[in-house]
C-alpha cells in the first residue's frame, strides 16, 4: 500500500534560496549552484541585498548554459529565479550512461590518435569534451537524488532505488575515465613536438587498446 500525501507536482516543488551577500567568489557560487542542482532542487532563488556583482550574474548565466534543464524564468538587479524545465522521463538513466560511455571511449581513442598523428587540435578537442562528461555526470547524480526521494517517479521510470544507485556508481567511474583521457591529452600536448621513439609510441598504443578493451567488456 502506497500512500502519497502530495499528488500535485506543483505543490511538491523543491525550492532553495541562495543569498549571495557573503559570497566572495565566482567559483564558490558556481559550486553552490551545482550542489543544489545535483541535490534535485527544481527551483533556485538567487538573491542579493544590493545589485548583483557582474561576476555573480555571469556565474548564474553560465550555470544554466552547462547543465540540462534549469532556465532563468525571472530576473532583476538583485533577484534571479531559475526553474528546472526537464521532465526526468525524457532522460532515462541507461541512455545517459550509454552516451557517457561512447564519449569516454572516443576521448581515449582520439587522445592516442593525436599522439600518433601529431595533431594538437585533436588533443585539445579531447580536453574540451570533458565538459560534456561532467554535464551528464551531474545529470545522473541529480536524477538519482530525485528518484531516491520520489518512489512514484522511480515507478514511472521503471527502475528500483538500487538501480538508481547502480547507475550513479557507473556514472562516477565513467567520469573518472574521462578525467584520465584529459590527463593523457594534456601530457600529449607537452611531448607532441618531441621526436619520440616509434617503438615507445607503439607500446603506448598497445596499452591504450587493452584499456579500451577492458572498458568495452565492462
Amino acid at each position: 500500500l502506497l500512500i502519497t500525501p502530495k499528488i500535485d507536482p506543483e505543490n511538491s516543488i523543491l525550492s532553495k534560496e541562495i543569498l549571495v551577500d557573503d559570497f566572495d567568489s565566482y567559483d564558490f557560487l558556481f559550486r553552490v549552484l551545482i550542489g543544489a542542482y545535483v541535490m534535485g532542487f527544481s527551483q533556485l532563488i538567487i538573491k542579493s541585498s544590493k545589485k548583483f556583482k557582474t561576476e555573480f550574474r555571469d556565474c548564474v548565466i553560465n550555470f544554466t548554459k552547462i547543465v540540462i534543464g534549469p532556465e532563468i524564468i525571472e530576473e532583476s538587479n538583485n533577484y534571479i529565479l531559475i526553474k528546472d524545465l526537464l521532465n526526468p522521463k525524457e532522460m532515462p538513466f541507461n541512455k545517459t550512461i550509454k552516451r557517457m560511455y561512447i564519449i569516454c571511449e572516443s576521448m581515449h581513442i582520439d587522445a592516442l590518435s593525436s599522439l600518433k598523428k601529431g595533431d594538437k587540435s585533436l588533443a585539445k578537442d579531447v580536453i574540451e569534451r570533458d565538459n560534456e562528461i561532467d554535464l551528464l555526470h551531474w545529470l545522473i547524480a541529480r536524477q538519482s537524488s530525485i528518484v531516491l526521494r520520489d518512489i512514484i517517479l522511480s515507478q514511472k521510470l521503471g527502475i528500483s532505488l538500487d538501480d538508481a544507485k547502480y547507475y550513479q556508481f557507473m556514472s562516477k567511474f565513467l567520469e573518472r575515465i574521462g578525467d584520465h583521457a584529459v590527463k593523457i591529452a594534456q601530457n600529449i600536448l607537452q611531448v607532441i613536438d618531441v621526436n619520440l621513439d616509434q617503438r615507445l609510441i607503439n607500446e603506448i598504443d598497445e596499452a591504450s587498446k587493452k584499456s579500451i578493451e577492458l572498458l568495452n567488456n565492462s
